[in-house]
């Protein structure tokens, strides 16, 4: 989730993307899901569209995984 927050807290702006991948026992994928902003996606389109999102470069962003 991407958001951007005022000088006062109040959401801005919020995006909200997630990739789920599922493993077999002996850890080959096996099945994966692309979520960007509510709407299911290719791989690639998800890949080009979280592209500009999870490549910025700064101290600010904690970007974590949930598994």
């Amino acid at each position: 989730m991407y958001i951007i927050l005022d000088f006062f807290g109040n959401t801005v702006y919020k995006l909200d993307f997630s990739k789920y991948e599922a493993f077999d026992e002996n850890g080959i994928k096996t099945n994966a899901r692309f979520i960007f902003d509510g709407v299911d996606v290719t791989k690639e389109l998800w890949d080009a569209l979280t592209n500009r999102y999870l490549s910025l470069k700064s101290y600010l962003i904690v970007w974590k995984n949930i598994e």
